[in-house]
C-alpha cells in the first residue's frame, strides 16, 4: 500500500482539447506465452481485450478458507473481473527454512481454485517485501535482527533468505496460469520499490537495486512463471518501466504500473507525510503514465479503495469519507484518464489479527472498504457494482483514445467531459462531471457528442440531463448490445445480457432523473410495466427510435423492437444483479442472467427449466429473475420459490430473511492469575526462559547497556516479553528505557512490588518509553538477591528496509547507585527460546509471551475445571495480568450467516488497561482504551464455531495499581439468509492444547485458583503441584548435558516429601487413563495432591530404588512411540520383555540406584537430581542408541531436538522401611511394567496441570 502523496498533476478546473493518441501500438507478450498480451491500450487475454476492474483481498487476514471462497463471490457479484492478493512471507515462513503452504490459512491453493471455480483473474503479490500495514512489513520478524544485511538488496544473507520462499510462491502458483488451465495473468515481484536508479532524472542506475529485481525475476520464471511480471510504483517516480530504461539498466518487469491513493490512505489525514490532494481533487496521471511506460496500458494495481483506521481517534472508522459518491467520481475518472485496469486497494481488509498489524494501527484492517471487516456489504459496495458491471459488457472500452476534454463538451460551463473513442468500433465514452470536482451542486446540461449518426446535442427532447452531487456519469454512443446498438444514451448503462438471441439492457438514473436512449434504426416501442416511471415517451427520428423516461424507485420495463428496456433508479440499480452461468472469467454476456431483489446474488446456474440461484437476504425481500425463456421454476439457496410470470418476461416471487437470532450470555467466567513471575519465589530455570547475555548485537543500534536486552536478538518477537533482571544488594533506584512500537507499555516490579507502569503515548509515533524509578527502601533485600521484573508489550516492528529493524525491548537499563545488574532472562512466545512454532496452524503472529499464552490456556481442550469463578467486569485491585475464561455453546440454524462482533468495555474507567481477547485460541482483538479507541472486534465462523463450544479468553493487565475491570459483551451487527455453509467443520483451524505446553510451566505457575501460591495474597494454603512424566530432552545442535523435561527447582514444595509408594501408570495403551488423585500431608498438617503417594504420609518412607533405565526416541508423538515399543508383539498382548531394550547397541554398566539423601526417605527431588546425572553420563551413548533405534523402525531421526522416554525393565526396592504388604505390592507393580514403554511414570489427571 502506498504511504506517500503523489507527486501528480491536479486537474485544471478548465481543460481545453486533447490531441488523439496514436493507435499504431505494438502488442507484447512474454515469451512463454500469448495467453496474456498487452499494449498501449489494455490487457489481451486468451485474445480479447478486457477492462480490469479488481479488488485486493489477503487471505492471511481472513484465516478462514471457507471465508476466502465468500469473499470472492462478492467480489464477483460486485462486477469485479479480477482480484489480486499479497502472499506474506512471515506469515508463511515463520522460522528461517521452514516454509508453510499447506496448513489452515496457509494453504494458498485453495485461494486459488476458489478464484478459478468462480472464474476471477488473479495477480498474486508475493513481495518479499508487501508493506500492506503488517509488522515488518510482512517480512519474517526472524529477519529483523540486522543478521541478514541490508534488506530489499542484492546481499547475499538476505538473498538467501527469500530465495527459498520466492521459489515455492512461484513454484505453487504456476499451474494455475491462465494457459494451464488456471486464471492467473500476472505476477507481481517486490512492491513499491523506486530504487532503480541512483538519480532518476538522469538515469544513473543502481546496480544493487536493478541486481536484486534481477534476481527476483529469474526466480519466478525458473519456477514456472510465464505469464507477465509486474510492479507497483510510487506515483512520481519511475522505476522498473521498460520504455523509461534507455539505458540498459536492467531490472525491468513486463508490465509497469502506478499506485494512487488521491485522498489520505489514512482516517487521519496527519498521516499522510506529505498532506493530501484534498477531498474530491482529482489528479492527471496521463503525464506519469506517459512518461514511464507509454507501450503499457494504464495500469494501477493499487487505487484507493478506502481508508486505514488509525490506532487511535476514529473507533467507528472513517467509511464515510469513502463512500458511494467517493467511488462514483473517482472509479470513473479513472476512465476519463484512459485507463484500463486497476484493482482497489483494499476491497476487503479483514482483521490484523494477533500481532500482524503495523505498531500505528490496531486490530482492525477494515479499511472502509466496500466489503466490511465483519462481512457485511456498505454502500460502495453496491456503487462500486453499477460501474464494475457495466466496464464488464462495454467491449470497446478497452481500446480508447482521449480525443479531447472541456467544459465545451456541454452546454453548462459548469460541467465537464472527456471524450474517449474506439478508433476500431467508433463507439465512444463521454466521462461528465462538475468543472470544479469539489461542487457538489445540482445542475443540468446538455451534451455535445460525436455519433455514426453526426454530431448531436443529447438529450433532443427530455429533460437536461444532471449531476446531482459529487458524482460523474458515463454516457456512451455507438455502444454495441448484441445485434444491436444505441446510438446515445444520457442514462447510464448499468449492463446488459442476451437471452433467447435478444438483448436486454438495463438503465439506470438518479431517483426521479430523466433518461433519454436512442436506438439505430427504426422500432416500435411500448412500455410493458410502469413501477416508479413516468413521462415515458417514444419518438422515431431519422436517426432511430428515441425513448425517454423519468424514473425513482421501483423498475419499469419497455420493449424496443426486441431489445427489452428495464429503467430502475440508483437504489433499484443496487439491487439488480448478473450472474453468469460459467465460471468463464471472460463472462460472456449470452452466459448472464439478471436477478433484482435480494442484498446478494452469488450465483445462478441452470439445468432443464429450473434456474438454481444462490445468494443473501437480511430481510424479506422481492425476488425478480431475467433468465431464457425455457426458465420456468426458481430455487433461492436450494428451495423453490412460489413464482409467477411477468408481462415482460420474468419470473417473480418473496425469498425469506433470516429468522431472529439471540446470542447466549457470555459466562461463567473462571480466572487464573497470569502474572507468576513477579512473586519472590518464582523460579526461571525452565525452558521458556533464556539467559539474556549478549554482549553484541547484528542491529545498527548499538548504543544500549550491555548485556544487549533485545528481544529479537533472543528469538522473541510478538506481543508480551517478560524480563527478570538480578543485582545483589543495595541499590537506589533505576532508569529504564524500553521500545516497543507505538502505543506499547511496560511495567516494572522489585521483588515482587509494583513500581510504576508506562501506559503509552496517546495520540503520539512515540516509538519508545523511559521511567526513573526510585526503590522503595522497604522493598530492597540487601544480602541477597534482588529481581527487578518488566513486563512489556510489543506493537509490531514499522514497516520499510529500515523499519523492520527497529530494536524491541530494553534499550537502557542502568541501576541508580549500584554496579550494575547481575544478570538478565527474558522469555516470550512458547517454543521460541528453543526455536519452534508450538502452534503452526494459527502461526507465529498469534500469541505472546504472557504465562496464559505460554501454557496454552487460551486453546480449546484446556481443563479449567479447578479454576475459581470470577467475571472480568468484577475486575481486581491490584497492578498484575489476570486471564479470564469461559466456554459458550452456539447451535446457529444451517442457512444463516451472522456479523459478530465482540465489544470490550472498562466499567471502572481506568484507561491504563491493556487486554486481548482470545476466540479458541485466536487473539482476534487488542483493547487498550488509554491509546486505541478499538473497542469493537468482529469474529467469523471459523474462528466462531457456529455449532458447538466456543472458548473465550480475555487476558487483562492493569497497569495501575488501582487495579481494573473489563465488560466483554458479543452481539449480531447483521443475520443474513445465506447460501454460504457457516456449519463447516473448523476443527484443522482450531488445534486444542497440547501437553507439550507444560514444558513452559514454571514453579507456581499453578491452576489450583488465586492465592493458592505464595504470593501478595499471604502465605500458601494449598498447592497443586506441576508435574509431567519423566522424559529428558536432548538437542543435537547444542553439546549441552541432556536437561530433564522437568528440573530440580520446579518442584520445591512438596517436592521433598519422601515417597512411602511408587505408583505406576499401568493402562499405557490409553495416556488419557484416570487414576485417583493421592494425597500427602505437608508439614504444617495440611494435605495436597501428590503425584507419587498413594497414601497419607504415616507410613515409613522408601530408603531407595533400583532401576535399569534404557532411552528410546519419542519421535514427536506418543502413539509413534509406542508403535515403534510394540514390534513384533503378541496379538494376545501377553507381557513380554520390552523388547525395544533388547535392540539397544549399548548396555547400562550397572543400574541406576536411586538413594535418598535424607533420613526422611527417597523424594522427587532425589530421583529428579540421580536420573538427570545418569542419562548426563550417558549422553553419547544415548545419541548413538537414538539413530541405531531410528534406523531399525525406518524412521528418520529428528534432525535437531527430540525427546527420550524411559524404558524400565527392572524396577525393585533394595532396602525399605515400609511394611511387607507395601514392599509386596511394590514388586507386583513393578513386574507388571516390564514390556511396557514408560517407567516411572506420573500419574496422569483429567487435568493435565494437575499432578
Amino acid at each position: 500500500m502506498q504511504l506517500s502523496i503523489f507527486a501528480l498533476g491536479l486537474l485544471s478546473f478548465f481543460g481545453g482539447s486533447q490531441a488523439a493518441d496514436d493507435d499504431t501500438w505494438p502488442i507484447k507478450q512474454t515469451p512463454y506465452t500469448d495467453a496474456v498480451q498487452w499494449d498501449h491500450y489494455s490487457f489481451i487475454i486468451n485474445g480479447q481485450r478486457k477492462f480490469l476492474f479488481g479488488g485486493e483481498m489477503h487471505p492471511f487476514r481472513i484465516p478462514i478458507p471457507q471465508l476466502w471462497e465468500d469473499v470472492i463471490e462478492k467480489m464477483k457479484a460486485m462486477g469485479m473481473n479480477s482480484m489480486s492478493f499479497y502472499s506474506h512471507w512471515g506469515y508463511h515462513e515463520p522460522l528461517d527454512g521452514e516454509l508453510d503452504f499447506s496448513s489452515g490459512a496457509h494453504d494458498l491453493g485453495l485461494l486459488l481454485e476458489y478464484s478459478k471455480k468462480h472464474g476471477i483473474f488473479v495477480t498474486p503479490r508475493p513481495g518479499p517485501y508487501i508493506n500492506g500495514e503488517l509488522n515488518a512489513g510482512g517480512f519474517p520478524l526472524w529477519i529483523t535482527t540486522g543478521a541478514y544485511g541490508k534488506l530489499r538488496s542484492n546481499g547475499t544473507s538476505y538473498t538467501d533468505a527469500w530465495y527459498g520462499y520466492m521459489s515455492s510462491v512461484a513454484e505453487l502458483v504456476a499451474p494455475y496460469q491462465i494457459h494451464k488451465n488456471g486464471t492467473v495473468i500476472n505476477f507481481q515481484i517486490e512492491n513499491e520499490y523506486p530504487q532503480q536508479w541512483t538519480n532518476q532524472n538522469e538515469k544513473i542506475p543502481n546496480y544493487d537495486s536493478v541486481d536484486y529485481m534481477e534476481d527476483l525475476k529469474a526466480v519466478a520464471v525458473n519456477n514456472g512463471i510465464e505469464i507477465p511480471l509486474t510492479h507497483n510504483d510510487i506515483s512520481g517516480y519511475i522505476s522498473w518501466a521498460s520504455d523509461y530504461d534507455t539505458v540498459g539498466a536492467g531490472g525491468n518487469v513486463d508490465v509497469h504500473g502506478y499506485d494512487s491513493y488521491p485522498l489520505c490512505w489514512s482516517c487521519n489525514p496527519d498521516q499522510c507525510s506529505s498532506g493530501s490532494s484534498g477531498d474530491w481533487v482529482l489528479l492527471d496521471y496521463q503525464p506519469d503514465f506517459q512518461r514511464s511506460s507509454p507501450s503499457n496500458p494504464m495500469f494501477s494495481p493499487e487505487f484507493q479503495g478506502g481508508k486505514v483506521v488509525p490506532i487511535a481517534g476514529y473507533p467507528n472508522g472513517c467509511a464515510d469519507t469513502v463512500g458511494a459518491d467517493f467511488r462514483n467520481l473517482y472509479y470513473r475518472h479513472n476512465i476519463d484518464q484512459r485507463m484500463t485496469a486497476f484493482i482497489l486497494y483494499m476491497t476487503y481488509g479483514g482483521t490484523s489479527w494477533g500481532w500482524l498489524g503495523v505498531p500505528f494501527l490496531g486490530t482492525s484492517y477494515d479499511y472502509s472498504a466496500p466489503i466490511a471487516e465483519d462481512r457485511s456489504l456498505r454502500d460502495s459496495f453496491y456503487e462500486i457494482k453499477n460501474l464494475a458491471l457495466f466496464t464488464r459488457v462495454a467491449q470497446d472500452l478497452a481500446k480508447t483514445n482521449r480525443i479531447g476534454s472541456g467544459s465545451n463538451y456541454t452546454t453548462n460551463p459548469s460541467v465537464y467531459a472527456t471524450e474517449l473513442h474506439n478508433p476500431d468500433t467508433d463507439a465512444r465514452f463521454y466521462v461528465v462531471r462538475h468543472t470544479d470536482s469539489k461542487s457538489d451542486e445540482l445542475v443540468t446540461f446538455q451534451l455535445n457528442v460525436n455519433t455514426s449518426a453526426g454530431p448531436l446535442t443529447v438529450p433532443q427532447i427530455a429533460p437536461a440531463t444532471s449531476l446531482i452531487g459529487h458524482v460523474a456519469k458515463i454516457l456512451v454512443t455507438d455502444f454495441p448490445i448484441g445485434q444491436n446498438k444505441l446510438l446515445y444514451s444520457t442514462a447510464e448503462v448499468f449492463t446488459y445480457a442476451v437471452m433467447d438471441e435478444k438483448p436486454t439492457l438495463v438503465l439506470w438514473v438518479h431517483s426521479d432523473e430523466s433518461g433519454e436512449v436512442c436506438f439505430t434504426g427504426p422500432h416500435q416501442g411500448k412500455l410493458q410495466t410502469c413501477d416508479g416511471c413516468s413521462d415515458v415517451q417514444f419518438n422515431v427520428t431519422e436517426h432511430g427510435t428515441i425513448l425517454k423516461f423519468t424514473q425513482g424507485p421501483g423498475l419499469s420495463v419497455a420493449f424496443v423492437g426486441d431489445t427489452r428496456v428495464i429503467m430502475v433508479d440508483r437504489s433499484g440499480a443496487y439491487s439488480m444483479f448478473a450472474p453468469t452461468l460459467t465460471n468463464d472469467p471472460l463472462t460472456p454476456v449470452n452466459e448472464t442472467v439478471l436477478v433484482h431483489g435480494p442484498s446478494l446474488v452469488r450465483g445462478a446456474q441452470i439445468s432443464s427449466d429450473v434456474i438454481t440461484i444462490t445468494g443473501d437476504t437480511i430481510e424479506d425481500a422481492p425476488l425478480e429473475v431475467f433468465a431464457p425463456s425455457n426458465v420456468k421454476k426458481i430455487t433461492w439457496n436450494g428451495k423453490p420459490v412460489d413464482t409467477k410470470p411477468t408481462p415482460h418476461g420474468s419470473l417473480i416471487g418473496r425469498i425469506p430473511g433470516p429468522p431472529k437470532i439471540e446470542l447466549p450470555s457470555l459466562g461463567p467466567w473462571k480466572v487464573q492469575d497470569s502474572l507468576p513471575e513477579v512473586l519472590d519465589d518464582y523460579s526461571d530455570d525452565g525452558v521458556a526462559w533464556v539467559i539474556a547475555d549478549h554482549q553484541t548485537t547484528k542491529n545498527s543500534k548499538n548504543d544500549a547497556t550491555i548485556p544487549y536486552l533485545y528481544t529479537d536478538d533472543y528469538g522473541f518477537h510478538t506481543g508480551s516479553f517478560i524480563y527478570r533482571g538480578r543485582f545483589t544488594g543495595l541499590a537506589d533506584g533505576v532508569s529504564l528505557t524500553l521500545y516497543g512500537g507505538q502505543a506499547f507499555g511496560f511495567s516494572v516490579y522489585l521483588n515482587g512490588r509494583f513500581l510504576e507502569a508506562f501506559p503509552g503515548s496517546p495520540g503520539t509515533k512515540v516509538a519508545s518509553g523511559t521511567l526513573l524509578l526510585d526503590f522503595p527502601a522497604d522493598t530492597l533485600l540487601q544480602n541477597t538477591t534482588n529481581v527487578l521484573t518488566v513486563i512489556q508489550d510489543n506493537s509490531g516492528h514499522d514497516q520499510g528496509a529500515g523499519g523492520a529493524l527497529s530494536i524491541r525491548g530494553i534499550l537502557n537499563a542502568t541501576l541508580v547507585g549500584s554496579e550494575g545488574f547481575d544478570s538478565w532472562k527474558l522469555t516470550g512466545t512458547a517454543g521460541r527460546s528453543e526455536g519452534e512454532i508450538l502452534d503452526p496452524v494459527r502461526g507465529a503472529y498469534n500469541e505472546g509471551g504472557w504465562t496464559a499464552e505460554r501454557l496454552g490456556w487460551h486453546l480449546p481442550g484446556f481443563d479449567d475445571s479447578n479454576w475459581p469463578t470470577a467475571s472480568p467486569s468484577e475486575g481486581f485491585d491490584n497492578a498484575t495480568v489476570r486471564f479470564y475464561r469461559t466456554t459458550v455453546p452456539l447451535s446457529i440454524p444451517a442457512g444463516v450467516d451472522l456479523s459478530v462482533q465482540f465489544e470490550l468495555s472498562t466499567p471502572g474507567g481506568n484507561s491504563t488497561t491493556r487486554a486481548l481477547l482470545f476466540v479458541n485460541g485466536y487473539q482476534y482483538g487488542r483493547f487498550s482504551p488509554y491509546v486505541n479507541s478499538a473497542t469493537r472486534f468482529p469474529v467469523h465462523p471459523g474462528i466462531l464455531n457456529f455449532n458447538g463450544d466456543n472458548v473465550i479468553g480475555v487476558l487483562v493487565w492493569a497497569q495501575s495499581s488501582n487495579g481494573t475491570s473489563v465488560g466483554v459483551d458479543w452481539n449480531i451487527t447483521e443475520s443474513r439468509a445465506s447460501s454460504l455453509d457457516t456449519q463447516f467443520d473448523s476443527k484443522d483451524l482450531q488445534p486444542t492444547w497440547v501437553e507439550e505446553r507444560l514444558r513452559q510451566r514454571h514453579t507456581h505457575e499453578i491452576v489450583g485458583g488465586i492465592g493458592h501460591h505464595k504470593d501478595r495474597t499471604g502465605p500458601a494454603s494449598l498447592v497443586t503441584p506441576l508435574y509431567t512424566p519423566l522424559e529428558a530432552f536432548i538437542d543435537r545442535r547444542n553439546p549441552r548435558p541432556i536437561s530433564l523435561n522437568f528440573g530440580f527447582n520446579r518442584f520445591r514444595w512438596p517436592a521433598f516429601a519422601p515417597l512411602d509408594e511408587i505408583k505406576i501408570l499401568r493402562d499405557l495403551a490409553n495416556a488419557e487413563s484416570v487414576q485417583d488423585p493421592y494425597q500427602v500431608q505437608s508439614e504444617d498438617g495440611t494435605s495436597s495432591l501428590h503425584p507419587i503417594a498413594s497414601e497419607l504420609y504415616t507410613n515409613p518412607p522408601i530408603s531407595s530404588l533400583k532401576a535399569s533405565i534404557d532411552i528410546l526416541d519419542h519421535y514427536g508423538s506418543r502413539d509413534a512411540w509406542e508403535d515403534l515399543h510394540t514390534v513384533g508383539r503378541p496379538e494376545d498382548d501377553t507381557e513380554v520383555p520390552c523388547e525395544c531394550c533388547d535392540r539397544m547397541p549399548y548396555r547400562p554398566p550397572e543400574p541406576l540406584v536411586i538413594r535418598a539423601t535424607s533420613n526422611a526417605g527417597v523424594t522427587i527431588g532425589d530421583i529428579v537430581s540421580q536420573v538427570n546425572k545418569y542419562v548426563n553420563d550417558l549422553r553419547e551413548d544415548v545419541l548413538e542408541a537414538l539413530d541405531a533405534v531410528g534406523e531399525y523402525a525406518g524412521q528418520r531421526s529428528p534432525g535437531h531436538s527430540f525427546w527420550i522416554d524411559f524404558c524400565v525393565n527392572n524396577i525393585g526396592i533394595e532396602e525399605t522401611r515400609s511394611s511387607g504388604e507395601l514392599k509386596k505390592a511394590w514388586k507386583e507393580s513393578a513386574n507388571a511394567m516390564r514390556g511396557f514403554p514408560s517407567g516411572l511414570q506420573f500419574q496422569e489427571m483429567k487435568n493435565p496441570l494437575q499432578g
